[in-house]
């Protein structure tokens, strides 16, 4: 099921592959919410403030900076960080270049740093994204996977954290 869901995801984010029309990116945002379940309350809202950010050339060039862009909200006069949702969005509109983020595979990594020291981080290094991507990388080189994309381990991770 996860290829299916994945394979409809990446459709949509092939049919909309730009973020300045905002009834696209509700799309994009609805779908990835509910699919991959991020827990955004306000989906409506999380389109508008990336419409408002201006991320297609962060996007483009896979800077990762785009997460925290997209990450960083306020609703309600109260400032969010929804992180596992950027990582994702980002994903869908770059795979090669964003690796995702979510409790699988946090517990994934972890794991594998206690089991085979892969990597020297901490637990809150899993949640700056620049780490990450390092980690990840350090992961890939490990292992001996410098042949697989980022999706595919994060497919990997995901299934190994407990999905």
């Amino acid at each position: 099921m996860l290829g299916t869901i994945d394979e409809a995801l990446a459709t949509l984010f092939c049919l909309f592959p730009k973020n300045t029309r905002l009834d696209q990116v509700i799309l994009k945002a609805a779908a990835l919410n509910q699919l991959y379940s991020t827990n955004i309350y306000a989906v409506a809202e999380m389109a508008r403030h990336i419409v408002g950010r201006g991320v297609d050339p962060l996007l483009e060039i896979g800077s990762p900076g785009a997460v925290d862009v997209i990450a960083k909200v306020t609703f309600g006069g109260k400032p969010w960080r929804f992180y596992s949702f950027a990582t994702k969005y980002c994903s869908f509109h770059n795979p090669e270049r964003y690796p995702i983020y979510d409790r699988f595979i946090d517990q994934a990594l972890r794991h594998y740093r206690k089991v085979d020291h892969f990597a020297v981080f901490s637990n809150a290094d899993l949640r700056e994204y620049e780490r990450l991507i390092n980690i990840i990388a350090s992961f890939r080189r490990f292992y001996g996977l410098e042949g697989f994309t980022f999706k595919a381990i994060d497919k990997f991770l995901w299934l190994e954290g407990g999905a």
